[in-house]
């Protein structure tokens, strides 16, 4: 969003991704023992990293919600 009021903040994002997807690619290859591998720990790296993310800031709403500070809150499924 900042990158709409100046363009440099365009330029550290694409370096941020740059930065990303070439350690992936170094890290995937260090664990990978073949190729079939190598591909699919280049698809789970960013997918895990998204989901903990994704659970962390979930779990962030929930914490500071009207009702888990009211003590009704209860283990529900989604």
């Amino acid at each position: 969003m900042l990158g709409l009021l100046h363009p440099i903040f365009w330029m550290l994002l694409g370096a941020e991704m740059s930065l990303y997807l070439l350690l992936d690619i170094i890290f995937s290859a260090k664990s990978a023992s073949g190729v079939k591998q190598f591909f699919a720990l280049m698809m789970l790296f960013p997918t895990f990293h998204v989901a903990y993310g994704f659970g962390s800031l979930l779990g962030m709403f929930k914490l500071f919600s009207k009702e888990f500070r009211n003590n009704n809150y209860t283990n529900r499924k989604i």
